[in-house]
């Protein structure tokens, strides 16, 4: 739904995103990469394209609170070569809680609210497995 292509929906969820909350509106977003959220517009040139790389740049930025599932330490990286998850969660998360992450059982996740952070899990019930079915 956000994307590079669709400038106008970026811009409606950056709009949304800094007005609801004053009305205690939510929106709930989730990636399996963010990478996406922070496309790489060094070659656009059309302007709706830039525009749209700017807003999701803003989305990530206006999210008050993030949950951390298992990642790859593939996009953690280290802290002399870091890639997203680090580059974005360096000054929140420990070097030790980084190490952490790619280890993250099933339902284990960080919970970040702003600088503050809680380590957690997840519990579902049978019901709630049963209405999922394992996906999309």
């Amino acid at each position: 739904m956000l994307n590079t292509n669709k400038a106008y929906v970026a811009d409606l969820f950056v709009r949304i995103m800094s007005e609801d909350r004053k009305a205690f509106g939510a929106i709930c977003l989730a990636t399996q990469r963010l990478e996406r959220m922070f496309p790489s517009g060094d070659n656009a040139q059309d302007r709706n394209t830039v525009s749209a790389i700017n807003a999701l740049r803003q989305i990530y930025t206006l999210c008050q609170y993030k949950i951390v599932l298992k990642h790859d330490a593939t996009t953690i990286g280290t802290e002399k070569n870091p890639r997203i998850l680090r580059q974005l969660l360096g000054d929140i998360l420990s070097p030790s809680e980084f190490l952490q992450i790619p280890k993250f059982d099933k339902g284990e996740a960080m919970f970040l609210l702003g600088s503050e952070k809680l380590h957690m899990h997840f519990q579902v019930t049978k019901q709630e497995l049963a209405i999922f079915k394992g996906g999309a």
